[in-house]
């Protein structure tokens, strides 16, 4: 995954294990519930809507839900890892 810097977060494109494109969006650390989010496109009156990662794991494949759990933690985290790359 690319990641790129928004403002104090950090955003990546993705291609979801059922086909559906969206965002992946880092915002806090993982005792942060809303840390780190899925936003998908929407149709109607909403533009997006925004999920927490713990709530939508199944639709990730495995090793993605690993990346962005390790970007989290490089990112937001206090494990003394590497800070994440950003483009």
């Amino acid at each position: 995954m690319e990641w790129k810097r928004h403002g104090a977060g950090l955003v990546s494109g993705i291609e979801l294990s059922d086909g559906r494109t969206g965002k992946v969006v880092l915002i806090g650390g993982r005792d942060n519930p809303k840390g780190a989010m899925l936003v998908l496109p929407s149709e109607g009156e909403e533009s997006a809507k925004a999920f927490p990662i713990a709530e939508v794991a199944g639709v990730f494949h495995p090793s993605q839900l690993v990346e962005v759990l390790c970007a989290q933690e490089r990112a937001f985290g206090g494990s003394g890892l590497n800070p994440i790359e950003t483009s």
